[in-house]
């Protein structure tokens, strides 16, 4: 069994898709109706930057979703098809694309607006993240609860074994990542991010997402899709896959627990769609027998060649 697994915010880099952003006329058709829609030259900005524009989460965000849509596309014409499909954080919206539940166009306007809203929430310098490595999950959550409430300070998410990463306000992300090192993390990384994703301080963000959501068409996946809010593959009906997306803003990630399950119902390769490689490198944590397989800068038909040999 096979899973197709697309990245999350931060992936992105100046000169991201290649050339699958002018591969052939149905995605310059694509594309025109995507740039219509966002109000911006998202191709452009992709290509040619500058960084600090890519990495503007309402930037970011669909940038990196048309990158993994796109590149996933490329494997499906070429008659491959996944077991099941996931995506860490916003990349769940590229594994509903995929799997036919939203149009390419309308996912990556909601998207856009789910940055936007995240920002607006916790305005920019009072949010921060930090990825805590060698500790566990156990003893970070401990020097989370000492330092502040789970309304000030949590993990947002559950990365690997030995990889999770704390989110909130902050003055207090920073006293946790300090914490944290002395505490005998072996790294503390603080990330490149001006919102606390995944924690209750963006709830409100997921509300006002719901209205959004409720206005475009939401399909039964053709693919099982697994939730970062249940590590389950997501129900069959609008509503209830409105209400994971919903959750999804305020809710921890838990891709540890997601590639579990998959290991567990048979899945033994994992093909990672979209800029970058750290998805494969966190389900090689999780299990090393697990094969990973990313895509990005390679001949994804080579990649696809070497995972499905009988194809």
């Amino acid at each position: 069994m096979i899973a197709w697994m697309f990245p999350g915010q931060g992936a992105q880099y100046v000169g991201m898709a290649g050339d699958l952003l002018s591969s052939d006329d149905t995605v310059c058709g694509a594309l025109e109706d995507i740039e219509e829609r966002l109000g911006v030259d998202i191709a452009r900005i992709m290509q040619n930057g500058p960084e600090e524009q890519l990495r503007l989460t309402e930037n970011a965000q669909p940038a990196i979703l048309l990158h993994s849509v796109l590149s996933a596309r490329r494997a499906i014409e070429k008659g491959f098809r996944p077991d099941f499909l996931l995506g860490q954080s916003l990349g769940e919206y590229s594994a509903l694309v995929v799997s036919g539940a939203m149009d390419l166009a309308d996912a990556v306007e909601i998207v856009r607006l789910r940055g936007k809203l995240m920002q607006q929430v916790v305005p920019e310098g009072k949010g921060a993240m930090a990825a805590i490595i060698g500790l566990g999950a156990e003893a970070t959550s401990k020097i989370c609860n000492e330092i502040g409430s789970e309304d000030e300070i949590c993990i947002s998410n559950y990365n690997a074994p030995e990889q999770v990463v704390v989110s909130g306000l902050r003055e207090y992300v920073e006293k946790a990542a300090e914490k944290a090192g002395e505490s005998g993390a072996r790294k503390v990384v603080m990330l490149g991010v001006s919102a606390p994703f995944h924690t209750k301080l963006l709830a409100p963000a997921g509300e006002s997402l719901r209205k959004r959501l409720q206005m475009i068409e939401i399909r039964p996946p053709s693919v099982p899709v697994i939730s970062n809010v249940s590590a389950q593959p997501v129900p069959q009906s609008k509503e209830g896959i409105i209400e994971l997306l919903v959750r999804q803003v305020s809710s921890p990630v838990r891709w540890e627990e997601s590639i579990k399950y998959l290991v567990g119902n048979s899945v033994d390769s994992f093909v990672e769609f979209g800029p970058g490689a750290s998805l494969s490198g966190l389900v090689r944590k999780i299990d090393n027998k697990a094969k990973a397989h990313p895509t990005d800068r390679k001949d994804i038909a080579a990649v696809m060649n070497e995972v499905y040999p009988n194809v």
